[in-house]
């Protein structure tokens, strides 16, 4: 494993996430510093009402390349994303959820891919989630292919971005459609695309929102409501 010449920001949406956030920080520190001599991890603590803010402020004070950004209202994953998207300062931008169901030493099949790509997209080769959790994926990606023509294996994991990508767009979404909107406008600007298939595990600590009704229901929505003008009008 060499490291790279690019420098890394990891940004992790947290709500709620006590029982998993310590150690997917340490995950964190221990594989970007085999990965690059330069990079961050930015926290985007989404309003969190259990201890996930005061246990990122603690490790801060032993790791200046740890940040935080408190939400003072609870928006969802999607617009704690963009959040953490606009405030990531590297060349690389690497998502990954807080929840440890993605470990952060995936993130070097991401960097083998990237040197010549512009973003490369996960894909869970085995998911480890529950039925309903599946089978909404399953529809939510069909409807991608049909409304957006983004027949890819799976969008809704994690992506690593050259932040230029997310610096030369607009993003409208703040539901968890925001990433198949990204996807759609960069492969619509010429943005090169990989793909990689990566490890999934099963939640041992906290609480899914990700799949709760009101998340859906905005996902599904902005996916309708974008599609006029990203297809039909911004052409």
């Amino acid at each position: 494993m060499h490291k790279i010449k690019e420098s890394i920001s990891l940004v992790m949406p947290a709500y709620n996430e006590e029982a998993n956030i310590s150690q997917v920080i340490s995950d964190g520190l221990t594989e970007l510093s085999k990965a690059t001599d330069d990079f961050e991890i930015v926290v985007v603590n989404d309003a969190s009402t259990d201890r996930t803010r005061r246990i990122v402020e603690e490790l801060m004070k032993k790791d200046k390349r740890i940040r935080l950004i408190n939400k003072d209202i609870n928006g969802g994953c999607g617009a704690a994303l963009i959040t953490g998207y606009k405030n990531a300062t590297k060349d690389l931008i690497f998502y990954v959820p807080s929840d440890n169901q993605i470990r952060v030493k995936e993130i070097h099949k991401y960097l083998d891919k990237i040197h010549d790509k512009d973003i490369v997209i996960g894909y869970n080769l085995v998911r480890k989630d529950d039925k309903i959790r599946k089978i909404n994926s399953r529809l939510y990606h069909m409807g991608l292919a049909l409304l957006y023509g983004l027949y890819f294996k799976q969008i809704t994991s994690c992506h690593l971005y050259r932040n230029k990508v997310i610096k030369s767009m607009t993003i409208k979404s703040r539901s968890p459609f925001l990433s198949a909107e990204i996807i759609y406008k960069a492969k619509k600007a010429g943005f090169r695309i990989a793909q990689v298939g990566i490890e999934h595990n099963p939640r041992v600590g906290g609480r899914a929102t990700g799949s709760s009704f009101k998340e859906m229901f905005r996902t599904i929505w902005d996916m309708i409501r974008f599609w006029p003008r990203f297809v039909l009008i911004d052409k």
